[in-house]
């Protein structure tokens, strides 16, 4: 049996693509001057399978394909010129190249291939179409123009995170300005529930610890920190720190 990876998808990662997707069609519609409703469906590629046979392919380093209709460029004229005299059909067509190649440079960049489509041979790979390729289908839809592009692994959230985030510190300088909480504990006792029940105003209560022993300072978890004898600053209450082999360490 022959083993192979097995990539799932992430509705967020899907969500993602399609959002950045939208955006750079948006902007390309913008340059254009082109007026139509703009729907990006995105899904896993092997839910897409088969794709259309009829089908002109460009390729991005082999890691994207993009899949239109022949006649995409035609029907692309029509958007650029509401009105298209036959005299006037071999600068439409002209326009109409330059601006499918803008919209493959938009759609390259905002799925973050490493190159520009270029046209091939053939259709979209179907190692791709698989389950747990790894792959994204995503269809565009551009008022009457309709679009079939396969992303081949989207780019890990993740590492696109780490290429803009700050460069890493030492631990202690991270922490530094963190706060934490301390607890100073006096002493503690245990009572039956029939004893807590009956305690009033004026009770006295015996700890197990006597005035002069040092309280002991823990952390918000109650990890030991240190001890300390409690006593005032001025008009303050203060609690006197000593470390462990009972040297003055600091008053708080």
């Amino acid at each position: 049996m022959q083993a192979r990876d097995f990539n799932p998808l992430d509705v967020a990662r899907l969500s993602t693509s399609s959002d950045a997707l939208v955006q750079a069609l948006r902007q390309w519609q913008a340059a254009w001057g082109i007026c139509q409703e703009v729907h990006v469906h995105a899904r896993a590629a092997h839910e897409a399978a088969p794709l259309p046979a009829a089908q002109t392919w460009w390729r991005a380093s082999g890691d994207a394909w993009l899949g239109a209709d022949p006649a995409f460029e035609t029907a692309l004229a029509r958007q650029l010129f509401s009105c298209a005299s036959s005299g006037a059909s071999s600068i439409a067509g002209a326009v109409a190249a330059d601006a499918r190649t803008e919209l493959l440079a938009a759609i390259g960049a905002a799925l973050q291939c490493a190159e520009p489509f270029d046209p091939v041979p053939g259709e979209a790979p179907q190692e791709s179409l698989r389950r747990g390729s790894g792959a994204v289908a995503l269809l565009v839809r551009i008022g009457g123009l309709q679009l079939h592009v396969i992303r081949d692994k989207l780019p890990s959230q993740r590492r696109a995170r780490a290429s803009i985030a700050s460069p890493c510190v030492p631990a202690p300088d991270a922490l530094r300005h963190c706060n934490v909480g301390m607890l100073v504990t006096v002493g503690k006792l245990q009572l039956r529930l029939e004893s807590l029940a009956s305690i009033g105003v004026g009770d006295v209560l015996r700890l197990d610890r006597r005035l002069d022993e040092p309280a002991l300072v823990t952390v918000d978890d109650g990890t030991p920190l240190c001890n300390g004898y409690l006593g005032s600053n001025g008009p303050h209450r203060a609690l006197s720190l000593f470390r462990a082999d009972g040297e003055p360490a600091e008053t708080a």
